[in-house]
């Protein structure tokens, strides 16, 4: 369905050919009349000064970016089957080994960072449909604001919806609409708090013992300023 949009709106980033075939009448009509010069400049000149509209740069943007996370997602998942398929494959019929072949293979995905990979792939999804959306709502203003003004409420609700669920999922436990991207979320904000943690802690430390180095310092000169006292009495 994509590709039917992007094929629509490319055109846009190049001369009008039917612009071009006036001028090559133009061109013609100018040969038979003895200005034969005149045409070959037109045309050249009407390529030449040519410039995509900035609306027609970010649609094709916004649709093309879509298209290649949209194939790119489903080629990885192809991927991702053959890679699931390996793990499940070659098993000993003993349950001893099978447990412990099962085991590595376990131990090699979570190293390889297999989960955190297939999470992703949801992610990237929904991010091409974000773009495909925002290219949609640019291509209807720059047609008819009537019918662009309708589809954005309805995109708006469908956006709406889909950060409540998640906003919901983040705020209560038992809330069912959870994926992959609160997942990753969660996953991250668990690294970046023990990082913050551990950093702070680090940090709370080394300033604790420079105070101490400072007090025993002060303490000493305090020490050896009352020692002095009594001398310079005497």
């Amino acid at each position: 369905m994509l590709t039917n949009f992007v094929v629509g709106v490319y055109p846009t980033l190049q001369p009008d050919s039917v612009t071009v075939d006036t001028l090559l009448l133009q061109h013609l009509v100018s040969t038979l009349s003895g200005n034969a010069s005149l045409g070959p400049a037109i045309v050249n000149e009407n390529q030449s000064s040519f410039q995509p509209t900035a609306s027609a740069i970010r649609i094709n943007t916004f649709w093309f970016s879509s298209l290649i996370l949209s194939l790119s997602t489903a080629f990885i998942a192809i991927l991702a089957k053959q890679w699931l398929y390996n793990l499940s494959v070659g098993l000993s019929p003993i349950p001893t080994v099978k447990g412990r072949q099962r085991q590595f293979r376990h131990d090699g995905a979570e190293a390889w960072k297999l989960p955190s990979i297939l999470s992703t792939l949801p992610i990237i999804l929904h991010l091409a449909f974000l773009l495909f959306f925002a290219g949609l709502l640019d291509f209807l203003y720059s047609l008819n604001s009537v019918v662009a003004t309708t589809i954005a409420c309805l995109v708006a609700l469908t956006v709406i919806f889909y950060v409540g669920t998640t906003v919901l999922s983040f705020i209560y436990l038992a809330c069912p609409y959870k994926c992959s991207v609160m997942s990753v979320s969660l996953g991250f904000l668990d690294t970046a708090g023990r990082e913050f943690c551990a950093t702070a802690f680090t940090a709370a430390i080394c300033s604790t013992g420079h105070i101490l180095a400072l007090f025993m310092k002060f303490s000493a000169y305090l020490s050896s300023a009352k020692d002095l006292t009594p001398k310079a009495t005497a």
